[in-house]
C-alpha cells in the first residue's frame, strides 16, 4: 500500500475513535469541568485580593514604625512631663506624622489618627479627628483590645462617635506602642480608614448581584458588603466549615447552590469570607451538549477532506527524497535537494543536502590536507637545522667555559643544551615522566642561577610514576607559570613543590607553589577557559573554533594547550585542573588517565 493511501487510512482511524468518544462523554462532563474553573478561578481571585488587602495592612504597619522609628515613646515622654514640653512635642509629632503621611501615599485613606492612653484618654489627634471630651474607655472595643493584651487589632465598621459626623463609616487599624519603659504608661497608635477602601480592595470577589463579602476578626463581623442582611452566627458557621475543608466548601442557601471561600490574612488574624452563587458563578456559559454533537459530525467530514488533501501534499516531497537518495546511491555526488516543505521532511531533505555538502568538502579537505602534510614535512626538515646549530653551539660554549673554570657559565650552557636536545623531536611524541622531570630539572637549575635563593623546590615524588607515560613539554609550561606569574611577583622567599603518585589505572601529578596566587576573576576566568577547550575538543571542533586566547588570563594560555594535548591524547578523563588564592598561591593538578597509564601500570611497558 503506497504511503498515501496509509495516511488517509490511519488518519480516519485516529481521528473517528476520539470523535466517537468524544461525543459521547463530553457532554456529561464539560459542566462539572466548568464549575471547578469557576471555583479554581475564584480561589485565584481570593489569593490575589487577599494579597492586596495584605499590601494595605503592611502599609499601615510601615507607616507605624516610620512614626516610632522617628522618635514617637520620646514624645509620649515629653507629653507626660511638663505641660511645655507637651506643647512642643505636639508640634514635632504633627510635623512628622503629616510629613509620613505623604511619603506613604496615606493622605486620603487615613484622615484620622489618634494616639490614646491604655486608660482610653486621648494624648494626641490630628486635625481632622477633632473630638472634643470623648474617652475611649466608653468603647467596648477599645477595653476588649486592651484586655486581651494584643499588640494589634481592628475595631467594627461603625462612625466613631469622637469623629465628625461626616456621614462615612470607618475601620480603626489600633498598634500598642512598645515604650521599653520610656514612659509611665501603655499607649495605643490608632488609624481610622474610610470603608471604602476594603470596597475598593476586596468587592472583586463578589461575582453577581447576590454575592456576599465578610471581613472577620476572630468571632467578631468587623465589616460586610452584602444585599442581604447575614446572621453573626451563620457567617461564623460558613468559616468554620470552610477552616474544615481547606478553605472553600459549598452551601446551599435558600435554596441556591453557593461556593463559599476563605483566607486567613496574617495581620490582626484577621479573616475574608466570600460567598458567591454558583448559576451566577457559571452564568454566561451555553450549553454545549447539541454544540458538541454539531461539531464532532462537521469535523468527522472536514477530517475525510482534509486527509485526502494533505496526503497528497505529504507524499510529494518523500518521492523527491526518494528520487534525490537514488542519485546518490548511483555516485552522483554533485546533486542537490529541491526546495521542499518547512517540516520534518523539509528538514531531513536539508539534512541530506547539508550532509552532501559536507562530504563534498571533506572530501576537498582530505585533498588539500595530503598536500599541507608534504609542505610541513618539508618546513620540518627545514626548521630541524636551527635547533641542532643551537645545540652543538651550547655545547661548544659548555666545553669553553669549563676549560676556562667558569662553572656558571659551564651549567647554564649545559642545561641549555639538554633543553634543545630535548625538545628537538615532535612535541606530542609519548616519553618516560622520568625524562619529562629530567628536562624539568634542567630547566630549573637555570631558574635557580637567575633567582637564587629565592625559590626552593621540593620533589615528592613516587618511584612508580617514572615510567609511566606522558607527552612532552607537558610540564615546564606549568612550571614556568609557576615561576613567573606565582613566585617571582612574591616578596621574600618561595617555595615550589613537584609531587606525582599513582594508582592502578591513572597518575597524578601537582605543580604547587606559595606564591602571590590569583584572584576570583582571574581564576574563573581560566577555569572557564579550560572547561571550554574540554568541550570543543571532546566535541572535535578544537580545530576550526579554538578558545579565544586574546580573553585568556595573562600568561596562561600554556595551561589551555596542555590541557587540550592532554584530553586528546589520553582522553575525556585526563586534563588540567587549577586552584588558587590570592597570596596563598597555585596548585595545578595534572591527571592521566587512558590505555597508555592502564598499559604501563599493568606491565605492558618495560620499566
Amino acid at each position: 500500500m503506497k504511503i498515501r493511501n496509509r495516511i488517509i487510512v490511519y488518519s480516519m482511524i485516529s481521528s473517528f475513535i476520539p470523535f466517537f468518544i468524544l461525543g459521547g462523554t463530553s457532554w456529561y462532563h464539560y459542566q462539572a469541568t466548568i464549575r471547578d474553573n469557576a471555583f479554581s478561578y475564584t480561589r485565584q481571585m481570593m489569593t490575589l485580593t487577599a494579597s492586596d488587602f495584605e499590601d494595605f495592612l503592611n502599609q499601615l504597619d510601615q507607616y507605624y514604625y516610620a512614626v516610632y522609628a522617628q522618635g514617637l515613646p520620646g514624645f509620649l515622654a515629653e507629653l507626660e512631663d511638663s505641660p511645655t514640653g507637651s506643647v512642643r512635642a505636639q508640634i514635632t509629632l504633627n510635623e512628622t506624622i503629616i510629613r509620613l503621611w505623604t511619603f506613604y501615599g496615606l493622605s486620603d485613606l487615613m484622615p484620622y489618627l489618634s494616639i490614646v492612653s491604655e486608660s482610653g484618654k486621648i494624648i494626641y489627634q490630628n486635625d481632622r479627628a477633632a473630638s472634643g471630651d470623648y474617652h475611649f474607655s466608653n468603647s467596648d472595643w477599645f477595653r476588649s483590645l486592651v484586655n486581651s493584651g494584643a499588640h494589634t487589632g481592628l475595631s467594627p465598621a461603625v462612625c466613631l462617635p469622637y469623629q465628625k459626623d461626616d456621614g462615612g463609616t470607618y475601620i480603626t487599624y489600633a498598634q500598642k506602642i512598645i515604650d521599653y519603659n520610656t514612659t509611665e504608661n501603655n499607649y495605643y497608635f490608632l488609624m481610622d480608614f474610610d470603608t471604602d477602601v476594603v470596597d475598593q480592595l476586596l468587592s472583586n470577589l463578589i461575582q453577581g448581584n447576590t454575592g456576599a463579602l465578610f471581613l472577620l476578626n476572630g468571632n467578631d463581623l468587623i465589616y460586610s458588603i452584602s444585599p442581604e442582611p447575614f446572621q453573626t452566627d451563620e457567617v461564623m458557621r460558613f468559616w468554620e466549615q470552610c477552616r474544615n475543608e481547606t478553605h472553600s466548601c459549598q452551601e446551599t442557601i435558600d435554596g441556591v447552590p453557593c461556593f463559599i471561600s476563605a483566607y486567613p490574612v496574617s495581620q490582626a488574624s484577621l479573616n475574608i469570607l466570600c460567598v458567591n452563587s454558583i448559576p451566577e458563578l457559571t452564568a454566561g456559559v451555553p450549553d454545549l451538549k447539541s454544540f458538541t454533537l454539531f461539531l464532532t459530525a462537521v469535523s468527522m467530514l472536514l477530517t475525510v477532506l482534509l486527509s485526502c488533501f494533505f496526503s497528497a501534499r505529504l507524499a510529494k516531497p518523500i518521492h523527491d527524497l526518494k528520487e534525490v537518495t537514488l542519485e546518490v546511491m548511483r555516485g552522483n555526488l554533485e546533486v542537490t535537494v529541491p526546495p521542499l516543505t518547512h517540516d520534518e521532511i523539509g528538514d531531513l531533505g536539508r539534512c541530506l543536502d547539508q550532509m552532501l555538502s559536507h562530504i563534498r568538502q571533506l572530501i576537498q579537505e582530505k585533498y588539500e590536507s595530503s598536500l599541507r602534510e608534504k609542505e610541513l614535512q618539508i618546513h620540518t626538515l627545514q626548521s630541524q637545522i636551527n635547533p641542532h646549530f643551537l645545540y652543538n653551539t651550547l655545547e661548544t660554549i659548555s666545553s669553553i667555559a669549563e676549560s676556562e673554570g667558569i662553572d656558571t657559565i659551564r651549567d647554564i650552557a649545559f642545561s641549555m643544551a639538554e633543553l634543545y636536545r630535548y625538545s628537538i623531536s615532535a612535541s606530542d611524541q609519548f616519553v618516560p615522566i622520568r625524562s619529562e622531570l629530567e628536562y624539568v630539572r634542567n630547566y630549573l637549575d637555570i631558574i635557580r642561577v637567575r633567582f637564587g635563593d629565592r625559590i626552593r623546590i621540593h620533589y615528592q615524588i613516587d618511584e612508580d610514576v617514572l615510567e609511566s607515560p606522558i607527552l612532552k613539554l607537558t610540564l615546564q609550561p606549568l612550571v614556568e607559570n609557576a615561576v613567573y606569574h606565582g613566585l617571582e611577583p612574591r616578596r621574600g622567599t618561595g617555595n615550589l613543590t613537584i609531587s606525582m603518585r599513582s594508582n592502578a589505572s591513572s597518575v597524578e601529578i601537582v605543580i604547587q607553589d606559595d606564591g602571590v596566587g590569583m584572584d576570583a576573576a582571574q581564576l574563573e576566568a581560566l577555569q572557564r577557559q579550560l572547561a571550554l577547550a574540554r568541550q570543543l575538543t571532546l566535541t572535535h571542533q578544537l580545530a576550526d573554533s579554538s578558545p579565544d586566547t586574546a580573553s585568556s588570563p595573562r600568561g596562561h594560555i600554556g595551561i589551555s594547550n596542555v590541557n587540550r594535548r592532554l584530553i586528546l591524547r589520553f582522553g575525556p578523563s585526563s586534563g588540567v585542573q587549577i586552584s588558587s588564592r590570592p597570596g596563598e598561591g597555585t596548585c595545578v593538578t595534572i591527571r592521566l588517565a587512558g590505555q597508555e597509564i592502564a598499559s604501563s601500570h599493568s606491565g605492558t611497558r618495560s620499566v
